[in-house]
Formats: structure tokens, sequence, C-alpha cells
């Protein structure tokens, strides 16, 4: 089963997976890699990170949900993620017990998720909200819009405003036409175009806004691991402390100098100008890498 491509066929669309042998001794442990939003499991964002994990002696499934846009939601990530390990079992390609997954920004729902209803080794999430979409961003808009020169006063003006569109648009299906003019004229709604936001249908992101992380994370059965980077202006400053503090077998961990996307930079503000651009951050994917090394090891976690 390891090299090409697989495809399970699901109630909706359908699962791609590939396996990806260890470059060093393997250790027997496999790691399962879960995109955050508008990303795929072998994005080049996420190269370094699948490099630092197979030279670690991790194999390596790269997972993505396919089918129509429209179709898509996190259930249909979730059923993904199970119907492949459920693959990766029956074909012993990999044990439950020795699999970790983990989940970069919203992939670390998908994860929580799957990890709440499926044995695993453990989960290790990394730049993962602890509040529900629309309210992530409008604190994700809260630490942004004075990194990109807003006064205080505006800055707060327009965070209030991208929560309250966020809420409207996502949690309360309102229409773009039937929007209330104050919010249609938010900084956020720039980021609308059609059905589309950040380039996602607005139907993926209102399910994904439908998952109440406080309720997610408690029912997680494994151990669990939140890494977080200090100069991650997309979610809360605290964010990784607060899912750990939620699952019943948490960790977190902070890492100095690394942004939402495993890159590396001198401060806050040119971490959010560069968005995402910044060099690898050797300290975040050690980091990644030291978490899934201890869930496959089952090493005690310290709440």
């Amino acid at each position: 089963m390891s090299g090409g491509e697989h495809v399970i066929a699901l109630a909706t669309g359908a699962a791609r997976y590939r396996v990806v042998a260890a470059s060093a001794s393997p250790s027997g442990g496999t790691v399962m890699i879960l995109a955050g939003l508008g990303a795929r499991a072998d994005a080049p964002m996420l190269e370094p990170l699948r490099q630092a994990l197979s030279r670690s002696g991790h194999q390596l499934v790269l997972v993505d949900w396919e089918g129509p846009a429209e179709e898509r939601t996190v259930a249909s990530e979730v059923e993904a993620v199970l119907a492949v390990t459920e693959a990766l079992v029956e074909s012993d390609v990999a044990a439950a017990s020795r699999l970790v997954l983990f989940g970069h920004s919203v992939g670390a729902l998908v994860a929580a998720l799957a990890a709440s209803v499926a044995p695993f080794a453990g989960v290790v999430v990394y730049g993962a909200a602890a509040r529900r979409f629309a309210d992530a961003l409008e604190v994700g808009a809260r630490r942004q819009l004075p990194l990109r020169g807003f006064a205080s006063e505006l800055a707060e003006h327009e965070a209030q405003r991208a929560g309250a569109f966020y809420r409207a648009l996502l949690r309360d299906g309102v229409a773009r036409d039937a929007l209330p003019r104050a919010l249609a004229d938010s900084v956020a709604a720039r980021d609308l175009e059609g059905a589309m936001l950040f380039g996602e249908p607005l139907a993926y992101l209102r399910s994904i806004d439908a998952i109440e992380p406080g309720a997610v994370f408690p029912r997680v059965s494994c151990p669990l691991r939140a890494v977080q980077g200090r100069f991650d202006w997309v979610v809360g400053e605290s964010d990784a402390e607060t899912i750990a503090a939620l699952a019943r077998a948490g960790a977190a961990s902070f890492v100095p100098g690394a942004d939402h996307y495993l890159g590396e930079h001198d401060d806050l503000t040119s971490s959010m100008r560069a968005r995402g651009r910044g060099r690898p951050s050797a300290d975040a994917l050690g980091a990644v890498v030291a978490s899934c090394d201890v869930l496959l090891n089952h090493d005690r976690l310290e709440r």
C-alpha cells in the first residue's frame, strides 16, 4: 500500500491518501498529517515538517478529502480520516495504537473529532484555535489590525465589526446581500467574494463554525499535545494552553519566534508581514517531532 496514491469512496466525496516510508530507521510509528484551511497534506509549507518527521523514523500518511467543493464539510473530512485509518489497520500498514494524528490549524479540529470516536496513540495540534471559528477570527482580527497599522481605537472598532460580520455570515447564515451596511463595509468583508471567504466556500466554513472546540477537545480519549508559535497572529496568544487544559491528558508548548505556518521570524510584526513566507523554524519542527515521539513512545504526559 505504500508509495502511490490510494482513493477510498466515502458517503460524500472520497479520501485520497499516500503512505510515505520513513527516511531513517523506522520507529514503528506512523503520523497522519491533516492540513489546515486551503492547504493539502502535501503542501510545500508542510514539506520541512514532513522531512523532519521522516528523518525521525516516522512513517507518514498524507490524507485529503476530495470531491465537489460545495459538498465538503468537517464531517466529511473526519469520515476520510476514519476510513483511511481503517484501511491502514486492515492492510497491516499501521496499527491504531502506533498512529498519531497531526492537525495544523483547522486540521486540528478534524484530528480531535476523529480521536473522539476512534482510538489513536495521540493527537498533536499546531496553530489550533480554542474558540469557535467566527469567534477565533475576531480574536485574530484584534491581533492583526494593529500590526497592519490601524490606530488602536480604529483597530478595536474594526475587530468588533469583524466579529459581528463573521458570526452573521457563518453562524447565522445571513446572505451577503442581506448583511447590514455596517458589516458589509467592514475591513473583514473585503475577503468575501461571492459565496467564498478566504477562498473557501461559505458552506464549508459554516461547518467549521458549527463545532465548539470546548466540547470537542474534552472528548479526545488519547493524550494530546498542543504546540503554538509565539509569533502566531492567527489564533489567540494562549490558545494552546487552553486546549491542553480542555483535553483529558493534554500538554502545551510554545515556540519562541515561530509563526502559524511553522516559520521563524524576528518579531510579531515581521511574522504578520511575511504571511507564511518565513524560513522554517527548527524549534517549531523540533517541538512537533518531539511531541509525536513522546506519544508514540507512550511517555506519561504531565497536566
